[in-house]
């Protein structure tokens, strides 16, 4: 009997190492520069939100907005197959997350995409129909052996 119960432990430990059990991790992108009384504001350079979906088809997207004003606002990824080239036209123009923000206070949009087999999702614009200041920040959750 210890004989069969050492080897089903084995068998298992075995089984766990083949699969593997890879590391999830929330990803927080560099805080977006603020834009102020834009409608759009580009963030290609140093501001650009990349990110990476190798290896996951879908991916959950976090995008928390702090601004003084109310007007809706919203938020483009674009896709990408390097990570830095954007397509001049978007796939269904890319994937957009829209809100209206609550003055003062941060306010949290999540989405999970579908991103159709797309290596990177690079954030390109962020609207911004009032006078105010207004803070992005966008975090992603890394899934490696999601599907």
């Amino acid at each position: 009997m210890k004989t069969i119960t050492k080897l089903i432990l084995i068998l298992l430990t075995l089984a766990a190492s083949l699969f593997g059990v890879q590391a999830q991790g929330l990803v927080t992108a560099a805080s977006v520069p603020v834009v102020y009384n834009s409608v759009t504001s580009n963030l290609t350079g140093t501001a650009a939100i990349v990110i990476d979906c190798r290896r996951q088809q879908n991916i959950a997207v976090e995008w928390t907005v702090l601004t003084s004003g109310s007007t809706l606002s919203g938020i483009r990824f674009t896709p990408s197959v390097d990570g830095s080239t954007l397509a001049t036209t978007p796939h269904d123009n890319g994937f957009v997350m829209a809100r209206a923000p609550v003055a003062n206070t941060p306010t949290v949009v999540i989405t999970n995409w579908n991103v159709k087999g797309f290596n990177y999702l690079i954030g390109d614009y962020i609207t911004n129909g009032s006078a105010a200041l207004m803070t992005n920040t966008v975090r992603y959750w890394v899934k490696p052996n999601a599907p």
